[in-house]
């Protein structure tokens, strides 16, 4: 079931009853808070290739209302509304057309390359943008344990996606790219020469390149964090049952605090936040700004001791020598309140950041 296409079929048919007015932009705040409810309460979309997840939607309304390889900051509320001199109800109507042309969205050919072992070893080694930079300075590989890759041409002279699979998932591009020739050069970028293969495509491969990502293989890819992520479980006393991350106190009901597929994805902050309780705008702030701040815990003999983030209870701010507790940040409920809070913070550092939140 695609619950976002449902939501926005069912907003279509009234939506001043949805929106109180036809506006593109509260259908932008509308779908944008669908979204952050369900990365909050951890629900998984998708489960195909095609039709195309709403992520490449912004790259697919550049393409056609401003030109075939666009790529920018706008979103495609604000390129649509530009493209329709800034009228709200005009841009609606568009969206909803733009919309239905983008579900309708097919393969016409499909290509495959198998990364062999020069392939690993050079994405491995051999390019540093091959590279990410861990919350531990820990140097590694963009794409643990790559199998293969695949470029995919969308019907209507739309242009051309391309994808990178490992062993723990499938890796979506979210550009829609004008030729064939960016894609290889990109992939060849990454993981050097490749030699690529028409492959027919059927619908046992729309389903293996789907969107969504199965994180309950046994085969799941290490990552430099996964050892500080076995110690938050273990600190906490969770465990992992039927996809899903699990606490239960004596004499007490088993209780969710994540899936396993939310827990593959996140950083130790996300994790750390979602034991916590803490909302994404938290989230989002503390993960932009973490280097102002150092992890402490508190000892009732020694008190306040410098950690590791993952042993974490307190966050001190570096430069005012504030020490926030996370049960301090759950604590404040309405935003302003947290926007405040950080104004605060920043009062104290000489390059203000708060603005990120409204990013």
């Amino acid at each position: 079931m695609d619950n976002l296409h449902e939501i926005i079929s069912t907003i279509r048919k009234r939506p001043p009853m949805f929106l109180g007015s036809y506006s593109i932009t509260v259908l932008r705040h509308f779908l944008s808070g669908y979204k952050m409810a369900q990365s909050d309460a951890m629900i998984e979309s998708g489960g195909q290739l095609i039709p195309l997840p709403f992520m490449l939607f912004t790259s697919y309304v550049g393409n056609i209302c401003i030109g075939p390889g666009h790529k920018s900051g706008m979103d495609w509320c604000t390129i649509i509304l530009h493209k329709n001199e800034n009228d709200e109800e005009k841009s609606l109507a568009a969206f909803f057309k733009l919309y239905d042309e983008f579900r309708q969205l097919n393969v016409i050919k499909c290509y495959r390359t198998i990364f062999n072992n020069d392939n690993i070893q050079h994405h491995n080694t051999a390019y540093e943008a091959t590279k990410i930079i861990t919350s531990d300075n820990k140097t590694i590989p963009v794409y643990s344990n790559p199998i293969d890759a695949y470029i995919i041409e969308l019907s209507n002279n739309t242009g051309f996606i391309y994808i990178n699979r490992t062993s723990s998932g499938r890796h979506l591009n979210m550009w829609i790219e004008p030729t064939r020739h960016i894609c290889e050069t990109e992939i060849k970028r990454n993981f050097g020469d490749l030699g690529w293969q028409e492959i027919e495509w059927n619908e046992r491969l729309n389903n293996a390149l789907g969107f969504l990502i199965d994180f309950d293989r046994h085969d799941k890819h290490p990552i430099a964090e996964n050892s500080d992520k076995e110690k938050i479980v273990n600190k906490y006393g969770l465990f992992l049952e039927n996809g899903g991350w699990y606490s239960q106190k004596e004499n007490s009901h088993k209780h969710l605090i994540f899936k396993n597929s939310f827990y593959q994805k996140q950083d130790i902050i996300g994790l750390l936040f979602r034991i916590n309780k803490l909302c994404m705008a938290k989230v989002k702030y503390f993960r932009q700004n973490i280097d102002d701040f150092e992890p402490f815990k508190y000892n009732y003999k020694n008190g306040f001791i410098k950690t590791e983030l993952w042993d974490s209870e307190f966050l001190k701010h570096i430069a005012s020598g504030y020490m926030l507790d996370y049960r301090f940040l759950q604590s404040i409920t309405v935003y302003s309140d947290f926007v405040n809070l950080c104004n605060e913070l920043e009062c104290y550092c000489q390059i203000p950041q708060c603005s990120k939140l409204d990013d």
